[in-house]
């Protein structure tokens, strides 16, 4: 279908492979790492950026559900695929069929892939060091994997854990949870040899050097060019990682207002001066949040234009009085740069009150995606 809107998601895939080429260099020698391409890549699209990346050299995805490994396999994607989330007790055969790995977060579920497997099964097992909330109890690792290693239809591939607040390094849970995980890999690692991968670093573990790249890395918003980190905003031009993502839209109406005039629903602004309004095809629907009403600015010409009013469903307002010469059509970036400017990934995030991650794989499946190599 032809964009009629002129509202799309731009991703740069030239941007992914120089992130993915920029994280290599931050890896031990023998690590790898896993590419976390889950809830649609972050809202960048899942299967474009598999593709990109395996082209890169990248031999292992991780997703959240079975369903999004089913569809990467049905769109042809052959490196092997580890569902971070679990699988619960169904499916085992669509796993198996489709050579899906699952992570077994409990004792039960082992026994029940032990119990209902036909033929072997690679896995990887996870520890709860401290995030409270999938895993095995990190006590009670060693005596677990014991256990498992007698089930003769599952494969021990990996073993993993997560960690709680990695873009804290020096806090007290990250360095406790990373010392017991450390202790469970001393020991596994000679009692169970036939174990390949040994995983806990994260995007922000790796960006902060938390000493954990161990066999597997996984990098998820990193890789996307977002900072894990709102405190350091700073981060990825830093670390020299680009943003892969940008949200771009166009003048859809101009209106000059007096002064007085309320903008949008309710009264949370008042013009103060004539204003020049611009109406942008974008609202909530898309996933652009009401949080940034009266708080944000897209870019406009290379200059900043503040939202003003509450942001609608479909539509929102902005204040251009400041910009001459404007015209209905005229770019508008709500996210990425133009010109000398840009906002961040961590900007919207700051409006809204929440997290990069949040705000990325927020937006709809209304804002299509236009791809530049």
């Amino acid at each position: 279908m032809p964009i009629l809107r002129p509202t799309y998601l731009e991703i740069d895939l030239k941007a992914i492979r120089h992130n993915y080429a920029v994280l290599k260099t931050k890896l031990k020698s023998q690590s790898e790492i896993l590419s976390v391409v889950k809830a649609n890549a972050y809202g960048h699209g899942d299967v474009e950026i598999c593709k990109t990346l395996e082209k890169e050299g990248c031999s292992y995805f991780g997703v959240a559900t079975i369903e999004e490994g089913l569809k990467l396999r049905q769109q042809g994607i052959k490196s092997k695929i580890l569902i971070l989330s679990g699988c619960g007790t169904k499916y085992l055969n669509v796993l198996s069929e489709n050579k899906l790995t699952p992570v077994i977060s409990s004792l039960y579920l082992a026994r029940h892939f032990h119990e209902n497997l036909k033929k072997k099964m690679s896995v990887h097992i996870k520890i709860d060091t401290g995030m409270g909330r999938l895993g095995i109890h990190a006590e009670k690792a060693i005596q677990a994997f014991e256990e498992i290693s007698t089930f003769k239809n599952i494969e021990v591939e990996g073993v993993m854990s997560h960690f709680g607040q990695s873009e804290l390094p020096k806090s007290e849970r990250t360095l406790s949870q990373k010392k017991k995980f450390q202790e469970i890999v001393k020991v596994a690692s000679k009692r169970f040899p036939h174990i390949k991968y040994y995983h806990m670093a994260n995007s922000a573990a790796l960006l902060y050097d938390l000493k954990m790249n161990l066999d597997l890395v996984r990098v998820g918003i990193a890789l996307y060019g977002c900072s894990p980190d709102l405190s350091s905003p700073n981060l990825m031009k830093k670390m020299n990682l680009k943003p892969v993502l940008q949200l771009k839209t166009a003048i859809w109406s101009l209106k000059k207002m007096p002064r007085d005039s309320y903008i949008s629903y309710g009264e949370s602004f008042k013009t103060k001066r004539e204003t020049m309004i611009a109406t942008i095809p974008l609202g909530y629907a898309d996933g652009f949040k009401r949080a940034y009403s009266n708080k944000g600015c897209v870019l406009v010409r290379g200059q900043k234009a503040p939202l003003v009013g509450a942001i609608c469903m479909d539509l929102s307002m902005i204040d251009v009085t400041d910009i001459p010469g404007l015209c209905v059509g005229d770019e508008v970036v709500c996210l990425g740069s133009q010109g000398p400017s840009e906002i961040t990934a961590s900007d919207l995030a700051q409006w809204a009150g929440t997290i990069s991650y949040e705000i990325v794989t927020s937006f709809t499946s209304r804002l299509p995606i236009r791809y530049k190599s």
